[in-house]
């Protein structure tokens, strides 16, 4: 069974979840920040989807 929680980080990396502007917008609250693992930062207004697509290779351990 997976982790609610883990389901929904896998949605953050799906094209077809994505890429779902109404989903992303009710994803992340506008006050959302993250630290990548890189310490890069990111905004809630950096998530969301501009147009662009690329792949995402991830992996979780949850």
């Amino acid at each position: 069974m997976t982790h609610p929680l883990a389901a929904l980080e896998h949605t953050l990396w799906h094209s077809e979840t994505r890429h779902d502007h109404a989903l992303m917008e009710a994803t992340f609250a506008p006050d959302f920040r993250e630290f990548g693992r890189s310490g890069r930062r990111y905004t809630r207004d950096d998530l969301l989807p501009s147009g662009e697509t690329h792949d995402i290779d991830a992996t979780s351990t949850i």
